[in-house]
């Protein structure tokens, strides 16, 4: 499944495939699945907040470093299994975005989970 999203006016092509748990767990030594339950739940949390939230629930929702860390590596493999030109490093593929990055935590978190549950539904 390919997918197309906009981050400070640059288009982006992300990538979902069986392929990519795989290279992720070879480039960054984390099972991919995990991370992206982690950072599903982060999302949710931080989405769920009301408008009269407090202070203390606003801070509790935040996602942390590692959560923002974990959802670059599942975007940037995502983008480098699209577009084969995208650096080898992630911090220079990052370094020429502009704009807001975290948009894509959505759509990168339903294009991989719209392909897991797929190979599910195979496998079953």
């Amino acid at each position: 499944m390919e997918k197309i999203i906009n981050v400070g006016g640059k288009e982006v092509k992300l990538r979902a495939s069986a392929l990519i748990p795989r290279l992720y767990r070879f480039r960054f030594g984390r099972d991919m699945i995990s991370d992206m339950r982690q950072l599903q739940k982060a999302f949710a949390k931080a989405s769920a907040l009301s408008a009269d939230a407090t202070e203390e629930q606003i801070q509790d929702a935040q996602l942390s470093a590692m959560d923002l860390t974990l959802f670059e590596n599942v975007a940037y493999m995502m983008a480098k299994h699209a577009d084969k030109t995208i650096p080898a490093d992630p911090d220079d593929w990052l370094d020429s975005l502009e704009g807001v990055f975290f948009g894509l935590l959505h759509d990168a978190c339903d294009s991989q989970s719209e392909t897991i549950r797929r190979r599910a539904k195979l496998a079953a």
